[in-house]
């Protein structure tokens, strides 16, 4: 009983004198148990999602309709073409800008997708340089990938396949 006693006053005065350090061990002791018998959080991959651009708006993405559409989490798309464009500029009262249809959160490179429509230009011009009114007349001048030099106007448009493109128009 008295061999208990001494014990336990020196635990306890111990624990008064380094009162910080214990609770500092207590606290870093519970958490590694914790770490121990947490459950391992199950790894989520998202699918990819694809949206449509339908008349200056976004929406989901319907594959009945022939239309621009770009896809969300795309690094697990079996959609993406085998090849990216060096250069994407848009040429319009003189004036250049950069047209950009792949970034680190969306991609414009999938099969069967149409691109630089009319419509996806005024679009994408309302969007990203917002000072340009509706275009009625624009050039496009595109470097691909095989660094050839390609112009199209506002009546012709692009159409991706899984290794090529093919310009097409609108008339």
């Amino acid at each position: 009983m008295f061999t208990s006693y001494i014990l336990f006053s020196i635990v306890v005065g111990y624990s008064v004198y380094h009162w910080k350090e214990v609770i500092w061990h207590g606290a870093r002791m519970i958490t590694r148990i914790g770490m121990i018998f947490r459950k391992p959080k199950p790894k989520v991959f998202k699918k990819p999602q694809y949206y449509a651009l339908e008349k200056n708006k976004v929406v989901k993405y319907d594959p009945l309709k022939h239309t621009t559409y770009f896809c969300k989490n795309y690094q697990e798309s079996d959609k993406l073409v085998n090849f990216r464009f060096i250069c994407i500029s848009l040429i319009t009262n003189d004036k250049l800008y950069p047209i950009e249809i792949n970034d680190n959160t969306h991609t414009h490179y999938l099969d069967k997708n149409q691109i630089l429509t009319n419509d996806f230009v005024n679009w994408y011009a309302e969007h990203k340089f917002k000072s340009i009114t509706p275009l009625d007349e624009y050039t496009i001048s595109i470097i691909d990938q095989n660094a050839n030099e390609i112009s199209i106007s506002e009546n012709q448009f692009i159409e991706l396949g899984k290794d090529c493109y093919v310009i097409k128009s609108n008339l």
